[in-house]
């Protein structure tokens, strides 16, 4: 059972951890010390929202945030292990400028296309076209190809598995030893349209749920606490920092919420 109380230790955990990170000087850089810093504050605003749901009585909308802790701490793990890499962490850094001027090629592309047919859009155009072609080819052996371009998949970054193709977040889960994992099953069937979808974690009440409730708050507070945790850990590790009083609070309310 989830009550006020335990909302409340929550909120102290997350607090105790942005008051850390704001005591963090990292400079912007390609480096796993960088890298995990944006990661892990992506997490803690992800906790904030998850928190600010469930105190609110939205449960279902703080366990499809509680999916996104989980995919966080995923490539968390995958970096962690891999964090002498640095070829992977330059590739990961850089995934982001590739994602950014893929889209705005698409974007710019489509604007001439509709009407926006002028010479700063051109010549925008074949700026991005030119930034795309170098991480082409800076890297040649992490792009795939069909009859009609050269790209980017998603997990481009994390190279290939052991018969070529490309890997996906599937294989992260895989090489993370976090393939089998249940509450991250059923968040991907309730984001998504489907029967599956319309059903509830609050099953307290009669008909369709079209607001707040009191229930159901158990699962995104478990599946978003056991992601936060690891996330942690890795993360004041990297940084060399104490984050032992943080974590006896985690499980302590872990053992709270009946988490083994």
């Amino acid at each position: 059972m989830v009550t006020e109380k335990e909302l409340n230790a929550l909120r102290s955990i997350i607090e105790n951890c942005r008051e850390k990170i704001l005591a963090v000087k990292v400079k912007e850089e390609i480096s796993i010390e960088y890298i995990f810093t944006r990661l892990y504050c992506k997490t803690i605003l992800t906790m904030c929202e998850i928190y600010t749901l469930l105190n609110a009585g939205y449960p279902e909308g703080a366990m499809a945030l509680a999916r996104n802790t989980y995919e966080t701490m995923v490539i968390m793990t995958y970096l962690y292990v891999r964090r002498e890499d640095q070829e992977l962490i330059e590739r990961f850094y850089d995934d982001f400028e590739v994602r950014t001027c893929s889209d705005d090629i698409k974007f710019l592309e489509w604007l001439i296309s509709n009407g926006k047919d002028d010479a700063y859009t051109r010549i925008r155009l074949q700026e991005l076209k030119k930034e795309y072609e170098e991480y082409i080819e800076k890297y040649p052996d992490f792009v795939s190809r069909n009859i009609d371009s050269v790209y980017f998949k998603q997990y481009w970054w994390a190279g290939r598995d052991k018969s070529g193709r490309n890997k996906s977040f599937h294989h992260l889960r895989e090489e993370t030893n976090n393939k089998d994992n249940y509450y991250y099953d059923i968040s991907c069937y309730r984001v998504h349209a489907g029967m599956a979808g319309m059903l509830t974690f609050d099953n307290s009440e009669e008909g369709v749920l079209i607001g707040a409730c009191d229930g159901g708050k158990e699962d995104p507070v478990k599946f978003s606490l056991l992601n936060f945790t690891v996330s942690t850990r890795y993360y004041f590790d990297i940084m060399g920092i104490d984050c032992s009083a943080v974590f006896s609070k985690m499980k302590n309310l872990q053992k709270t919420i009946r988490i083994k």
